[in-house]
């Protein structure tokens, strides 16, 4: 005979078993460690012993933000709703995963931030996180704001770390698109889950690699945000042999994210703290020979660069088949998105090759299904300030 009584999320259970009393406690929330406690006849009542069992468990139910960066205004919003639809459709499967979008923004991004809300995305004000005129070393405080993409303001994408309520923050350019859901890379136990780019690097070898910046996935920690913050400020950058002379960073961006973050992790941190992905599948650009016979279906997500963004009406499949197949992808996701939001779908947003002739996205009434919410609204405060750290 069994016999339970339930005490919140413990069920304690009695069972008797040929004159031994056993008795056991469960979580109904998580499985966890069963405690037995076996008493019978002969120890005077006594508790004849005390173990524990372990036992199966269900996987945790994850939280997770999907983040991009806005370092300037500009149109990129049909970006930004695809890539949001996009996300939609490959995890709308996954029932452990709590989804929510997050945009940073620099302070001069102004008219961009209410389109961006209305597709969904918490918009969080990010200041440059660093004091440039306060770097020690002379030639990154001079360079930094003329690296890459958007200079030292590129750092606001490790503002991820700073969500410390997520278990993870993917944090991935708005030229991007989902295709499939990664919920094992979602569940590793890494700090950082990353893809690379040799074709960037001047100097060969698996630990001089950049680490691209569209597609990061983070786990949110405070003590690694000041101490990447912290390494930037004090550390010196070499001509020709960029971080601490160590060969880490002599690229297009290595001043900031795609440099500082292999850096950190290779040489100031740990770098099995760290994981790659298959570049052919996670992040791809079918950019070489290898990474241009894979099926679309089997790639996790598309980063827009070598093939073009879909939005200049580039001919993509004159670059290779997978690009062009990519482009098709994203045209069509496009079209979903337009009936998700609830605007006018466009037939042909490319009538004719070049950007001038892209039909832009109607989303000025755009608003996410209310009969059927999906994304997890995002708590965050609506500014984050630059850290200590930071030497303002």
């Amino acid at each position: 005979m069994v016999e339970c009584l339930i005490k919140g999320i413990v069920c304690v259970c009695i069972l008797f078993v040929g004159g031994m009393l056993v008795m056991f406690e469960r979580s109904h929330s998580t499985g966890g460690t069963v405690f037995q406690s076996l008493i019978g006849p002969g120890n005077g009542g006594g508790v004849a012993s005390l173990r524990q069992v372990p036992v199966a468990t269900k996987p945790s139910r994850l939280k997770v933000a999907f983040a991009i960066t806005i370092t300037k205004d500009g149109n990129f919003q049909d970006g930004a709703a695809v890539l949001a639809y996009s996300i939609h459709k490959a995890f709308e499967g996954e029932k452990e995963l709590d989804l929510s979008l997050v945009a940073f923004v620099h302070p001069n991004v102004t008219t961009s931030r209410g389109p961006l809300t209305q597709l969904g995305y918490h918009v969080i004000e990010v200041p440059t996180p660093i004091n440039v005129a306060a770097i020690k070393f002379q030639f990154l405080r001079e360079h930094i704001d003329k690296n890459g993409c958007c200079g030292a303001a590129e750092l606001i994408k490790i503002s991820a770390y700073r969500l410390l309520q997520y278990d993870r923050v993917v944090h991935l350019d708005a030229d991007v698109e989902v295709i499939r859901p990664f919920m094992r890379e979602l569940r590793l136990d890494k700090s950082l889950v990353y893809t690379t780019d040799p074709n960037m690097a001047s100097h060969k070898g698996a630990d001089k690699m950049p680490v691209q910046g569209g597609f990061l996935i983070i786990r949110p920690s405070m003590e690694d945000y000041n101490a990447i913050i912290d390494t930037i400020m004090t550390t010196k950058f070499f001509q020709g042999s960029a971080w601490g002379g160590s060969k880490i960073g002599w690229f297009w961006g290595g001043m900031t994210v795609q440099g500082i973050l292999p850096y950190y992790y290779r040489i100031v941190s740990n770098a099995t703290r760290m994981e790659m992905l298959d570049r052919c599948y996670f992040n791809t650009m079918a950019d070489v020979p290898e990474c241009i016979t894979q099926q679309v279906e089997d790639v996790y997500s598309a980063h827009f660069t070598v093939c073009q963004k879909p939005w200049a009406c580039y001919e993509a499949s004159a670059i290779n088949p997978l690009c062009g197949a990519l482009h098709q992808r994203w045209f069509d996701l496009r079209r979903g998105t337009e009936v998700w939001y609830g605007v006018p779908v466009t037939e042909k947003a490319c009538p004719k090759f070049g950007h001038k002739h892209y039909k832009r996205m109607q989303l000025d009434n755009a608003q996410l299904p209310p009969d059927k919410p999906f994304f997890v609204p995002d708590t965050s405060p609506g500014l984050l300030a630059p850290t200590a750290a930071a030497r303002f």
